[in-house]
């Protein structure tokens, strides 16, 4: 902004104006949108989170945002100006994940991939009778994973190959996800799904499709290495 206006005043006049804009389109228009980026303007212009997470509350509550849900639940899941609590969270997830609206469909991603972790039972919760089952937290982290989430096909074929304590280990959706994980340009995922095919885990053993997946494996570790020389002229 510095090359665009002169002085600090001007700065703080122009983040007032945008501010004003997204209350008149929230709060008169009814906008979903407008209310998702108020929030983030007075989490982030104003560092007042209870006013962020009011008008989140509202774009999720009352105009049904899938967005403004997945705020909501991030305050709840980290304490930003409320007392933690998963349950709460989870509740705001999942309505962010499925009974919602949103732009786009990968909007619908990020609750999907949270609240399907708090409900196979990677966060501590504190009222699990408020928590939908693991069976459909998994089908949360697979809709999550259907629509690009990376971290949900990684979570996704963790916990199918090592199993834990609510999800019972399977091979073969294991090497599905990390084939969805090599897709998505993963490189643990690319080397999981070599190393299962090589070694016929969740699977035969097939050298053709271990050799497919190697060869992503490299190629992938080339365009890091390049980017990380990239980086070295660009810092």
């Amino acid at each position: 902004m510095a090359g665009i206006f002169k002085t600090e005043e001007e700065v703080e006049e122009f983040i007032n104006t945008i501010g004003t804009e997204y209350k008149f389109g929230c709060l008169h228009e009814k906008d979903p949108e407008a209310c998702f980026l108020l929030g983030q303007w007075y989490h982030s212009e104003r560092e007042d989170l209870a006013k962020a997470l009011e008008i989140n509350k509202k774009g999720c509550d009352e105009l049904n945002y899938s967005k403004c849900c997945f705020q909501v639940g991030q305050a709840y899941l980290f304490g930003r100006s409320v007392d933690k609590s998963a349950s709460e969270a989870f509740k705001y997830y999942k309505k962010g994940c499925s009974e919602s609206k949103a732009t786009y469909p990968r909007d619908y991603g990020l609750s999907c991939l949270m609240g399907g972790q708090i409900a196979i039972g990677l966060f501590e919760v504190d009222d699990k009778s408020k928590v939908s089952p693991p069976s459909e937290g998994l089908s949360m982290l697979e809709k999550a994973c259907g629509l690009g989430s990376l971290d949900s096909c990684e979570i996704l074929h963790q916990v199918f190959r090592n199993g834990t304590s609510s999800v019972s280990k399977d091979e073969k959706k294991s090497l599905k996800y990390a084939e969805r994980s090599c897709d998505l340009s993963s490189l643990p995922g690319c080397y999981a799904a070599y190393d299962m095919y090589r070694k016929g885990i969740g699977t035969e053993k097939n050298a053709e499709k271990a050799s497919e997946f190697k060869k992503k494996l490299k190629e992938l570790e080339e365009q890091v290495n390049v980017g990380a020389q990239m980086g070295m002229y660009t810092t």
